[in-house]
């Protein structure tokens, strides 16, 4: 019964949301107040679990941290840790005026597992990038200037795609695509400081350092490049400019 209090609480907008749906789906009578309890108290215990796991793993010898938590577990062949930060809005009491405001900094890692065939040449440019006309609108849109008397043409066939993709039509998978295995997502509203250990410790546990292939992918934020200096200068490094999280995926590997 917790659980599915406890997922009804973390997934629905609000405590009083959960409780409707537990009396509506489940047929369990429970107040948003006996909701909210839960949540918490299991939500402090995973925080209390990590910290713990991120203090022991502090506490190793600095050999022993670059190289696989357990030896019998096999490594996955491609391993890719990718970063990014955030806003968010927390309201932490009764609404009303607040000098500093509801916008909180978040950032969140994911550390995903890979299968695919080893080649000896890079994978092709994006096809977004090869579409002059919108490259210029993803150009714009990060705030830089195009060239001058650079012009382009009408419609292009990507577009004609993603129309038809929004129609409800699918794309045609691109071949040699690697096949994800395992996704697992980590997010705090810590400072960088303190979540570079985290994002260590989790990559360390799932053995991650043994990988045959490991990448860490990124944008521009700053403080995501510093953690993987200083964490997993070998990792290969990664940039991505716009990139919609299919296409990533695809061409990160």
């Amino acid at each position: 019964m917790q659980q599915k209090i406890a997922h009804a609480g973390v997934n629905s907008l609000s405590y009083h949301q959960a409780s409707r749906d537990l009396a509506e789906l489940s047929g369990l009578n429970v107040g948003p107040n006996p909701v909210e309890r839960l949540v918490r108290k299991i939500g402090q215990e995973r925080i209390d679990q990590r910290d713990q796991a991120v203090a022991a793993h502090q506490r190793l010898p600095l050999m022993a941290k670059g190289i696989v938590a357990d030896p019998e577990r096999p490594s996955p062949s491609v391993a890719m840790v990718s970063m990014d930060g955030g806003r968010m809005q927390i309201r932490s009491g009764p609404s009303g005026p607040e000098q500093g405001g509801h916008w909180r900094e978040s950032k969140v890692a994911v550390l995903e597992t890979y299968q695919s065939a080893a080649r000896q040449a890079d994978p092709d440019a994006p096809r977004c990038f090869l579409d002059l006309k919108r490259t210029k609108e993803m150009v714009r849109g990060l705030g830089h200037a195009l060239p001058v008397g650079l012009e382009f043409g009408g419609e292009s066939r990507t577009e004609e795609r993603d129309e038809a993709a929004e129609k409800g039509g699918r794309r045609t998978p691109r071949p040699g695509r690697p096949d994800r295995l395992v996704r697992s997502v980590l997010a705090s509203r810590r400072c960088a400081e303190d979540f570079g250990p985290m994002v260590h410790q989790a990559a360390w546990e799932r053995s991650f350092f043994g990988a045959g292939r490991q990448a860490f992918l990124g944008d521009g934020l700053a403080a995501s490049w510093t953690i993987q200096r200083r964490r997993r200068p070998s990792e290969a490094g990664l940039g991505v400019v716009a990139l919609p999280e299919e296409q990533r995926r695809s061409h990160a590997i």
